[in-house]
């Protein structure tokens, strides 16, 4: 096992209220300073392909691409990990990983500095190993986004598999390991 040479590593989430106007749901993959302005790298739904610059197609109906905003509440975010953000109807939701509370404390002060009350609503200790790969958890991220989950399920696994453009049983097979996995970690330690 490879010692964790950066001291304690903290998995946040965050709901911060944005400062610039987005009538798009979108997903912020990163996060850059380039003087007043910041450039995101967004994924969108490909009918809303048109706010990006230079949209790649990453999915069956999904576009990656740039977005440029003037943003204090994301500048605070740019120099930090972000290992995910959502903007939906006005508010971020983030998802940072911090070394240590002493840097999660200096980000909370950041943006009291520029007149945003961040509210936290995740803290966990990030685990030397993760339970998902990277695939699996975009699969239970897209299937919780989507309804998969919900009873009565809103999206069958064949729509969710047509929408991430791979085969039903692929994604069967993919989510089904998934879940097994984040299970176990969950029932570890635990009397059964």
């Amino acid at each position: 096992m490879i010692p964790n040479l950066f001291g304690m590593l903290l998995h946040v989430t965050l709901a911060v209220p944005v400062d610039w106007k987005s009538e798009v749901d979108l997903t912020v993959v990163r996060a850059r300073s380039m003087g007043e302005e910041l450039l995101l790298l967004a994924e969108v739904g490909e009918n809303d392909s048109s706010i990006l610059e230079g949209p790649v197609k990453v999915g069956k109906d999904r576009v990656l691409g740039v977005i440029r905003v003037r943003s204090k509440v994301l500048g605070v975010v740019a120099n930090h990990m972000i290992s995910r953000a959502f903007v939906r109807g006005g508010n971020v939701t983030i998802s940072m990983i911090f070394v240590g509370y002493d840097e999660l404390r200096d980000v909370l002060k950041d943006f009291l500095k520029v007149g945003v009350n961040a509210k936290v609503l995740r803290v966990s200790k990030v685990s030397r190993e993760e339970p998902l790969t990277v695939r699996q958890e975009q699969a239970l991220v897209a299937a919780l986004e989507t309804g998969y989950f919900d009873y009565p399920r809103r999206v069958s696994l064949s729509e969710l598999a047509n929408r991430l453009g791979v085969s039903a049983s692929t994604l069967d097979e993919v989510l089904r390991r998934a879940e097994k996995n984040v299970i176990s970690r969950y029932l570890q330690g635990r009397e059964i």
